[in-house]
C-alpha cells in the first residue's frame, strides 16, 4: 500500500519535472508563445542558456550573464504592464518582432528567429540595438542597421533612435 505522503511527494515531483520539460521543451510555436515561455522562466528565475526558446547567440551570450533575481521580477513586473500591439513578420516568415504602442515608452520591442518551426528569441540583437533613457523610455542605437527594421517601417524614428509616431 502506498502512503499519502508518496503519493504528495511523487506529485510534487511530477510537476516540478513537467515545469522544467515546458520551458526546455517549451512551446515555440509562435512569438507569443515563446515570450510568453521566457516571462513564465523569469517568474521561476530560471536564466538557464539551455531554454529552447533561445537562438543559439543568445544561449551563448547568456552563459556569461549575471541576473538577480530582484532584476527578474522587476522584468516580469514591468511587462505585465504592456498591451502588444502586434506581431509583425519579414517576408520570408524567418523573422518576428512583437511591439507595443509608441505610447508606452517602457516596453521595447521583442526579437525572433523562426529556426526549423521554432520561433527563438533573439536577445543579442536586442542587446546591440535597443538601449533605455530616461524614464526607461526605450529607444534604438542611433544608426544601427539591423534585420528586424521590417518590424518598424511605418514608425517615425527621431535622431536619437526614439520612436515619436507612426508614419501613416
Amino acid at each position: 500500500m502506498i502512503s499519502i505522503k508518496r503519493v504528495a511527494t511523487l506529485i510534487i515531483v511530477l510537476i516540478g519535472i513537467y515545469l522544467n520539460t515546458s520551458l526546455i521543451f517549451g512551446d515555440t510555436h509562435s512569438p507569443e508563445n515563446t515570450l510568453s515561455s521566457y516571462l513564465d522562466a523569469m517568474k521561476q528565475h530560471n536564466l538557464s542558456p539551455d531554454l529552447n526558446i533561445y537562438t543559439q547567440e543568445t544561449k551563448k551570450m547568456l552563459k556569461s550573464w549575471k541576473v538577480s533575481s530582484s532584476q527578474m521580477d522587476n522584468m516580469v513586473r514591468s511587462y505585465e504592464q504592456c498591451h502588444s500591439e502586434e506581431t509583425l513578420y519579414d517576408d520570408s516568415y524567418d523573422l518576428a518582432v512583437i511591439r507595443y504602442p509608441i505610447e508606452q515608452k517602457q516596453c521595447s520591442p521583442w526579437f525572433f528567429q523562426n529556426i526549423g518551426g521554432k520561433w527563438q528569441l533573439d536577445l543579442t540583437m536586442m542587446q546591440k540595438a535597443v538601449r533605455f533613457g530616461s524614464g526607461n523610455s526605450w529607444h534604438f542605437v542611433p544608426d544601427i542597421h539591423h534585420q528586424y527594421n521590417f518590424g518598424f517601417s511605418d514608425w517615425e524614428i527621431d535622431s536619437k533612435g526614439y520612436p515619436t509616431s507612426t508614419a501613416y
